[in-house]
């Protein structure tokens, strides 16, 4: 099963209803963007407040790769079940000709 824990808001604008309802989850006086890189000298300002929460983004982002990784594990594994079923039984019926 899937168990929720609570909604977390990401990526919202600093006049959002997510913001002004959470007040004491985001620094309203700090924003999110990029560093400075080759294309722009002073990097980017996305005008996104700075979250408090960055332990439970990490977590949540852990989580959902795990899972991901788990999923792409148990596709494989089905797929290749019926591949070894498909060549087992080839080899079968050439042996009894």
């Amino acid at each position: 099963g899937v168990l929720l824990i609570g909604d977390l808001p990401f990526m919202v604008n600093q006049e959002s209803a997510d913001v002004w309802a959470r007040q004491n989850e985001f620094d309203i006086h700090k924003e999110v963007g990029a560093p400075p890189d080759a294309f722009s000298e002073t990097g980017q300002k996305w005008g996104l407040p700075a979250p408090f929460y960055f332990l439970e983004l990490l977590i949540g982002f852990v989580q959902a790769f795990v899972f991901t990784l788990l999923v792409s594990v148990y596709i494989g594994l089905i797929c290749n079940h019926g591949d070894d079923h498909d060549a087992a039984h080839a080899g079968h019926k050439e042996a009894a000709h």
